[in-house]
């Protein structure tokens, strides 16, 4: 398996209330990838490994524009992004692309390790979330969910219930 995404049922805008505070809106979409690498490189030790291994081409990342994310990928307009493997795809358009990325490539950090096939989709998604969450607080942007209860109760109602992304 080993498929992340972030949006629809996992949607990286969480609550309708961190929505409304504005969060990220300062964050205007991707230029390029290397905006994108240099937006989330040194600000946590996790962010950096993730570029480390895109910049080694263990991790592989396409940012596309909305109609072909959504036709490639079949996915709906609330999805941000998508991990699936080793393969990162971002919605060009994302408000939240530095997070995104952070949060996807948590997803692809465990492929690599092979972890994610021993992991529950609860725990993989609260790992990604918290790594997210981390980041987040260390960029000084604002926070999507205030603190790892909000976390898990976002974890649980989009990822628990029967027929949300495994």
């Amino acid at each position: 398996m080993g498929a992340g995404y972030h949006g629809g049922f996992g949607n990286t805008k969480g609550s309708g209330n961190s929505r409304k505070k504005g969060y990220q809106k300062a964050d205007q979409g991707i230029r390029d990838k290397n905006q994108l690498y240099s937006g989330v490189e040194g600000v946590t030790e996790h962010a950096s490994e993730i570029v480390k291994n895109v910049k080694n081409g263990k991790i592989k990342v396409s940012v596309l524009g909305d109609r072909l994310f959504e036709e490639y990928l079949g996915e709906d307009k609330n999805t941000a992004a998508v991990a699936i493997g080793n393969k990162i795809s971002l919605r060009r358009s994302s408000v939240t692309a530095l997070s995104d990325f952070v949060h996807e490539g948590t997803h692809a950090l465990d492929h690599l390790a092979g972890e994610l096939s021993k992991m529950t989709v609860i725990n993989r998604e609260m790992r990604a979330y918290k790594r997210e969450h981390e980041f987040q607080k260390a960029a000084g942007i604002p926070l999507e969910f205030a603190n790892e209860d909000d976390i898990r109760v976002h974890v649980f109602l989009n990822y628990g219930k029967k027929g949300g992304r495994r």
